[in-house]
């Protein structure tokens, strides 16, 4: 599931908590809490992988282009 994809389920079930947080019942409040935290939790990590992932696929791209030698048309090189 991408980054985006969680981000909107991420904000669906945060709606949910919210109308749930406004009715009574104490078990429906934890309930919603509890799967909005998971929701939250993979978003997060989802988001600490692409930014750990993205520096390491600027890199193999950069070197592509090196080896190749089309400094020009790396879309990342200082250098245009």
């Amino acid at each position: 599931m991408s980054v985006y994809q969680q981000r909107r389920q991420r904000k669906s079930e945060k709606e949910n908590k919210l109308s749930i947080n406004n009715s009574r019942t104490q078990t429906k409040k934890s309930k919603a809490q509890e799967e909005y935290a998971e929701v939250t939790r993979n978003v997060k990590e989802s988001i600490r992988a692409d930014n750990r992932n993205y520096p390491e696929t600027l890199a193999t791209e950069a070197e592509e282009v090196a080896h190749q030698n089309r400094n020009r048309t790396c879309s990342h090189s200082p250098i245009k």
